[in-house]
């Protein structure tokens, strides 16, 4: 029977043996009418003799080995996003480089000290703010009462207010200069309290990452924005493979 089968659908089937199922299939491209070529296969049981009559024969599959391999170069690359350089807040002179290559760092840590002239203007500018603040505010309070007893008239206490509001402004733009430049929120507010100028400035790491690249070494002088450390994240990262157009 599959013999008959194989000599009168050979010329126009595709045969396929699986598990002992003979799956017979017509081929579109011998111009068979379109109301036939949406046909489904044909599955025909068969035995194991009659398998072996027919010549059928399966294996398993397996895994190929020498000829499925490519082996290509490659470069190991980490994603744009996922660099960041860390710049000088502020011109000066690199004191310390605290971290090396290939170092991992945490969020917040010390990765460099500068020593910088324009931090210690930036702080005495920031202080100078602070006292005409506390002036205006004091100058307030005492309008306010003033006005209370009826001793001035209200227009003095609206200009008194205005040069409060003045002064507030000052001081807040002064405080985000040493933001900017690298200090953070306890060293303001110790710089505000005890009037200590500070020198040094701690460069601290934005994020967590690796250490790539040191640009600056010590005793170096930099200009703001120059570039000192390179931080990357590691995980992802990519693999620029170099394969061939005919591969």
């Amino acid at each position: 029977m599959i013999t008959h089968m194989r000599r009168t659908l050979a010329p126009f089937l595709g045969l396929c043996a699986l598990g002992g199922l003979l799956t017979v299939s017509a081929p579109t491209a011998l111009g068979a009418p379109a109301e036939t070529q949406n046909l489904q296969p044909i599955l025909v049981k068969i035995s194991e003799d009659q398998m072996r009559v027919a010549g059928v024969e399966t294996q398993p599959v397996e895994r190929e080995s020498g000829m499925g391999e490519l082996v290509v170069p490659g470069v190991v690359a980490v994603p744009p996003q996922q660099l960041l350089i860390v710049a000088a807040p502020a011109a000066g002179l690199v004191e310390t480089l605290l971290v090396a290559i290939d170092e991992d760092v945490k969020q917040g840590a010390p990765i460099a000290t500068l020593k910088s002239s324009e931090l210690i203007e930036a702080q005495r500018a920031f202080l100078h703010a602070v006292s005409e603040a506390n002036l205006a505010a004091e100058k307030l309070r005492r309008d306010e009462q003033l006005f209370k007893e009826h001793i001035i008239a209200e227009r003095r206490l609206i200009v008194t207010r205005a040069e409060a509001t003045q002064a507030r402004s000052a001081l807040d733009e002064r405080g985000q200069i040493l933001s900017l430049a690298g200090m953070t929120d306890n060293e303001i507010e110790t710089l505000k309290r005890e009037r200590k100028l500070a020198s040094s400035l701690v460069v601290r790491a934005p994020v967590a990452g690796t250490v790539l690249q040191r640009h600056g070494t010590t005793g170096e002088r930099v200009q703001a924005s120059a570039p000192l450390i390179t931080i990357a994240r590691l995980d992802p990262i990519w693999v620029n493979l170099q394969v061939p157009l005919g591969r």
